[in-house]
């Protein structure tokens, strides 16, 4: 049980490495027992810890709830921007495309200033969900304006190549 700081960041790191091994359920016991306490180390991390492990084992409607939750929460702008990317994704894999592209125009930028190569990949994996989203529900104009944004930064591919 973690009671203080130094004991829960040896609770995470251990959920952090189960996970990373891939011993869902050992990883999962020790996130939901972070996760119970009254005040939670880390909350940002244990609870995005927590929205990848619902999201790996296909629990969609949990991941949806850890991403919105933390986006409540006020996260900083980096994380806020990752944590709405793994919303848009979530929402994709569990098929509701319109709230999937909804959610995913919200970060990408109006005007695409010098990105580094992290927000680059970020913007391009964004860009082709709210693609692949608006393919499935037949959204013409998501699909043409993804696609022209995605030729003005990403010139020598096709958005719908994949990774």
């Amino acid at each position: 049980m973690p009671t203080d700081s130094s004991s829960g960041e040896v609770y995470y790191q251990l959920a952090n490495a189960n996970f990373r091994q891939g011993n869902d359920k050992a990883a999962l016991a020790l996130i939901n027992t972070m996760l119970e306490q009254r005040k939670v180390y880390c909350y940002f991390e244990v609870k995005t810890l927590h929205a990848k492990m619902m999201h790996k084992l296909k629990k969609y409607t949990s991941a949806i709830k850890d991403c919105q939750d933390m986006l409540l929460a006020n996260p900083p702008l980096k994380l806020r921007k990752e944590v709405t990317l793994y919303l848009a994704d979530s929402y994709s894999q569990s098929g509701n495309n319109k709230k999937a592209i909804a959610t995913a125009w919200t970060i990408v930028p109006l005007t695409p200033k010098k990105l580094s190569p992290t927000e680059k990949a970020k913007i391009q994996k964004i860009l082709k969900l709210i693609y692949s989203c608006s393919k499935k529900i037949n959204s013409k104009i998501d699909q043409r304006e993804a696609t022209e944004i995605y030729k003005n930064m990403f010139p020598n591919t096709k958005i719908s190549e994949k990774n």
